[in-house]
């Protein structure tokens, strides 16, 4: 497999923002790339089956530095079959299986030990934004194996909460959905659509990171304070080497002849007199 060159993943550039979030526009057209990137992939006929930011980053050229690339495919899994008849069928839904994915992304469906649909990628974008937009998850702080309880025994409401209120609506219709259903993207794309509107968000507006974003001058800053940082262990080299050299100096006694001493010691001694 070719990928294309790209940047830091969605996860270490939330985290080199001051608040490790973004502002709710930049989160929610991550969010629709994200979900358009998971369209792509299940049209093609397989699920991703670990969603998770650190799966995601924008390209590194000028005609991709706001694309969003999808670049982790080691546990996606064919859901369609194409038998004898040479027609796709949908697999067969497994009883149960072994976990797979990251449980803080993995919807509840995925801890019960289920068969990973389609919705299930979705629902971990829904995850992705609440992280992105709150800096966190209601889950950060449990038990990897009490993550699944958590997110079962709490509302929608509360595990989207201070996010906007599609988030939840696009939650609860992903929820209803079976192994079987095919999700309506283009109803995603409007709800996602719905909040950008309402909060006078343009597609093409800048992200946090970029010249005229949130945080484009915060991340100029931190740049220059990392280059720094790299540049001062070979400054350091250089004054360390430079203290050996004076140290060593010191060592030895030199002599510096007298300005009487000059006509006594030859024409070498006038040269050694200009240099001193």
């Amino acid at each position: 497999m070719i990928t294309s060159m790209h940047s830091q993943n969605l996860d270490a550039l939330r985290l080199s923002m001051p608040s490790k979030r973004f502002t709710t526009g930049t989160s929610l057209r991550i969010a629709l790339h994200a979900m358009n990137a998971m369209a792509d992939l299940h049209n093609a006929g397989f699920v991703h089956r670990n969603v998770k930011p650190s799966a995601f980053c924008f390209g590194a050229s000028a005609s991709t530095r706001r694309t969003l690339l999808l670049t982790d495919f080691s546990l996606v899994r064919q859901y369609v079959v194409t038998p004898e008849s040479r027609t796709s069928e949908l697999r067969r839904a497994r009883e149960r299986v072994v976990f797979r994915g990251c449980p803080r992304y993995c919807s509840v469906n995925v801890h019960r030990l289920h068969e990973h649909s389609r919705h299930d990628d979705l629902t971990s974008v829904l995850y992705m934004a609440v992280e992105m937009i709150t800096g966190a998850l209601p889950w950060d702080k449990a038990a990897k194996k009490g993550v699944g309880a958590m997110k079962n025994e709490m509302t929608p409401e509360k595990q989207f909460e201070n996010c906007p209120v599609e988030l939840v609506d696009l939650y609860k219709h992903l929820m209803s959905m079976s192994y079987y259903e095919s999700p309506d993207y283009s109803k995603f794309s409007q709800g996602i659509m719905k909040a950008l509107n309402a909060k006078k968000i343009d597609l093409e507006d800048p992200y946090d990171w970029e010249e005229g974003g949130r945080y484009f001058y915060y991340k100029i800053k931190a740049q220059r304070e990392q280059e720094q940082m790299q540049q001062a262990p070979n400054n350091q080299s250089m004054v360390t080497a430079k203290s050996q050299m004076s140290t060593a100096s010191s060592d030895h006694e030199i002599y510096i002849p007298e300005v009487s001493d000059v006509n006594t010691l030859g024409p070498a001694s006038n040269s050694l007199k200009a240099q001193i």
